[in-house]
């Protein structure tokens, strides 16, 4: 079916699609969270999957994969943070595969409306950049915080040894967010290290003007305690993305 989120159209579907012996290889719906809590995306997975594609009852469907065929609600598709927060959460929930809304730039701006017509990149275009790279070797990363969302991985170049990215998709900034990161002695170049220098840049959500780096916004060393080490942040204002990057300080 080609339909926004509505698990009563959906269920009609499915059981229909049942009774009359109709083979469903790929279910798929439109994620557009109009509110900021887009993970009731990951919400939204988990039950169809639980109540269709894992139920024996539905079996007979023959339900191979979950496509979420377009996700983006149309004011929000350009903001750094909410790009980042549906690609977590379609993580979260499972998704086999997903395809972003581009609304009526598709057809005619370059690459989804990621860049501008110069070729130059906007800031959202940021976001799936590193999202690509970060699936060459993605580490483990958890969130007690459902508005603020995490990917965590080494990175390329000779000089960067990781990358955390960091979003906060509420309605306001949220302050005294803490960033605690383990096993630093399974990062290459940091194994013996005693400190680390960490380099923090910003994606300010500009929308449609391009933006061509993100800002380093501060810079500092921290001491490896037990393994870890923890970097404290005021606040993280709503709508922009961060990437916390390390280094070796040697």
């Amino acid at each position: 079916p080609s339909t926004h989120w509505r698990p009563d159209y959906l269920d009609d579907f499915l059981r229909f699609s049942l009774e009359n012996n109709i083979k469903l290889d790929v279910l798929s719906w439109h994620e557009f969270q109009a509110s900021n809590d887009i993970s009731q995306v990951a919400t939204n997975l988990r039950q169809m999957r639980e109540n269709y594609v894992d139920n024996p009852e539905f079996a007979p469907l023959g339900i191979q994969e979950i496509h979420i065929n377009e996700y983006g609600f149309s004011d929000k598709h350009m903001i750094p943070a909410f790009a980042l927060a549906y690609l977590y959460y379609l993580e979260e929930g499972k998704a086999d595969g997903a395809c972003r809304t581009c609304w009526d730039a598709c057809w005619r701006k370059p690459i989804g409306d990621l860049l501008t017509d110069e070729l130059e990149p906007r800031a959202v275009w940021w976001i799936y950049k590193y999202y690509a790279e970060s699936h060459r070797s993605r580490v483990q990363s958890t969130t007690n915080q459902r508005f603020i969302v995490p990917f965590a991985s080494l990175t390329p170049g000779e000089d960067s040894e990781a990358r955390v990215l960091l979003a906060n998709h509420y309605t306001f900034s949220i302050g005294n967010v803490s960033v605690i990161l383990k096993n630093i002695n399974e990062i290459p170049n940091l194994a013996e290290a005693k400190e680390v220098h960490v380099k923090l840049y910003k994606i300010p959500s500009t929308e449609r003007l391009p933006l061509l780096e993100p800002q380093l916004i501060d810079e500092f060393t921290k001491p490896v305690v037990d393994n870890t080490i923890s970097i404290e942040r005021g606040a993280l204002s709503n709508n922009d993305a961060y990437s916390i990057e390390l280094f070796s300080s040697n």
